[in-house]
């Protein structure tokens, strides 16, 4: 059985929507990979400018840039507050996502492409990010620190 992040309800494994509240269940896992997920915390240290983010309590985190026009944008750390357009970050840029015991980076086919230590992703195929990593979508750089709580 899924549960769905937003109200809970439980929906058969394969769901692609929540049958209650419409919220996408694609690629949530079964509850026991969620529940190992719940208890890491990825934090996002920007480098060229100030700030820092704190993900925890869910499985997947879709990173990107929300524009006036669309508010509605499915993000989980708009990028925008932190030059997202400036340094070419993409509406849906990437995604971080718990799968098989770790989370992974996902380029979701970026304008301006995803960097994980140097190294060009290829879009759609998943990466390790290991405990601590440097990430770049586009130009904006961030160090990324994983930690079980």
């Amino acid at each position: 059985m899924i549960t769905c992040p937003s109200c809970k309800h439980q929906e058969l494994e394969g769901a692609l929507f929540c049958s209650f509240c419409g919220t996408t269940l694609i690629g949530l896992e079964d509850e026991d990979e969620s529940s190992k997920a719940m208890k890491i915390v990825i934090d996002v240290e920007f480098l060229d400018v100030s700030g820092k983010v704190e993900l925890s309590g869910k499985e997947k985190y879709v990173l990107g840039r929300s524009v006036p026009t669309n508010k509605d944008a499915l993000l989980d750390l708009d990028l925008e507050k932190f030059g997202g357009y400036e340094t070419g970050v993409s509406r849906q840029h990437a995604m971080l996502k718990y799968i098989d015991g770790d989370f992974k980076i996902i380029d979701l086919n970026s304008s301006n492409r995803t960097f994980l230590n140097d190294e060009e992703l290829y879009p759609g195929n998943e990466y390790s990010i290991g405990d601590e990593c440097m990430l770049r979508l586009g130009k904006m750089r961030m160090k990324v620190t994983v930690r079980k709580v």
